[in-house]
């Protein structure tokens, strides 16, 4: 399974809302489906919002364009057995 994740600005976020709520369903699902691998997945996720404000991220995990595309995301991956889940967040926390 490959992460692909857009590179668009917003303000201080490097990336737009869309991808910061795809992003972090993705981290948030894998948290989940490896919890030994929590830790790894939390600091994706803060190579990902880089030095972005509270502020701005507050505001941009409250916007339609975040919780839609991160209730999606989380939708779609919930689809996935648990089995090929973990593997696939496995890899993606060790960067293969």
């Amino acid at each position: 399974m490959a992460f692909v994740v857009p590179q668009l600005a917003l303000a201080d976020l490097p990336v737009n809302k869309q991808a910061l709520g795809q992003v972090e369903g993705i981290l948030k699902f894998c948290a989940q489906a490896s919890p030994q691998l929590a830790e790894s997945y939390e600091e994706q996720g803060a190579l990902l919002i880089g030095k972005a404000s509270a502020q701005k991220l507050a505001e941009a995990r409250k916007s339609s364009e975040y919780k839609q595309a991160y209730e999606s995301t989380r939708d779609q991956l919930s689809k996935l057995d648990k089995e090929h889940a973990a593997e696939a967040c496995s890899s993606a926390a060790q960067g293969k």
